[in-house]
């Protein structure tokens, strides 16, 4: 309004109207990056809300692990997606076709964290329902899943292979566990480290045997003091 004054050098806040999030698939040649196509494969209609630019990006920075690709053996394309965190959203792509499933729509439910991972010709869905990992595996070239188990009670659930890791906070403990994921049940966890600093955002990759090397497993993550 006209009464406003910004401080000298301070940048200007612009008030946008956020309706809701879009996800959005894209695709391109590694040899021709002008060919990039896209497509809007879903939206979250929300009332419009008229918020300042300057602290909606910052409200967006939590948001920035989602959402989830992986691409199985057929080079069919597996997105997971929490959306507007009410429900979780499984999504696969065959010559154009977008077929989509919800599920985890309960009231007081607040799901979180998609993970999507290949194991040879399975995928593997995990997530998080409010402290709860939960999990789901479908196969190659199809949308047909597994019913969803709980699978352990912690955070960050990423997966790389036949493994999983994950942060769990048990009072001033921040603990990062690492397991196989089981065919059924729950997962047996093994303890990578503990810490007062708050362990967040773990990555895996698993290395499977080769040259007469066993399996192994490189990890990342944060630390907070």
């Amino acid at each position: 309004g006209p009464t406003f004054n910004p401080v000298p050098g301070a940048p200007y806040p612009h008030i946008v109207v956020v309706e809701g999030p879009a996800l959005i698939y894209g695709k391109f040649p590694l040899n021709n990056p002008d060919a990039y196509t896209y497509q809007i494969i879903d939206t979250i209609i929300k009332t419009p809300n008229p918020v300042d630019t300057l602290t909606y990006r910052d409200s967006l920075v939590p948001l920035l692990i989602s959402p989830s690709i992986t691409v199985d053996l057929a080079g069919m394309p597996h997105i997971l997606w929490e959306g507007d965190s009410t429900a979780m959203r499984y999504y696969t792509i065959t010559d154009s076709v977008i077929s989509r499933q919800i599920f985890d729509s309960i009231p007081d439910l607040r799901v979180d964290f998609p993970s999507l991972a290949t194991n040879g010709d399975q995928v593997q869905l995990l997530w998080t329902a409010n402290d709860s990992i939960r999990y789901r595996y479908g196969w190659t070239n199809t949308e047909n899943l597994s019913q969803p188990i709980t699978i352990a009670a912690c955070e960050n659930p990423i997966a790389s292979g036949p493994c999983l890791v994950w942060t769990k906070q048990d009072g001033n403990l921040s603990h990062l566990y690492y397991g196989a994921i089981p065919a059924s049940g729950a997962v047996i966890p093994v303890e990578i480290n503990y810490s007062t600093d708050l362990i967040d955002y773990p990555q895996i990759l698993f290395n499977p045997e080769k040259q007469n090397q066993v399996p192994s497993l490189d990890l990342v993550w944060t630390e907070y003091s």
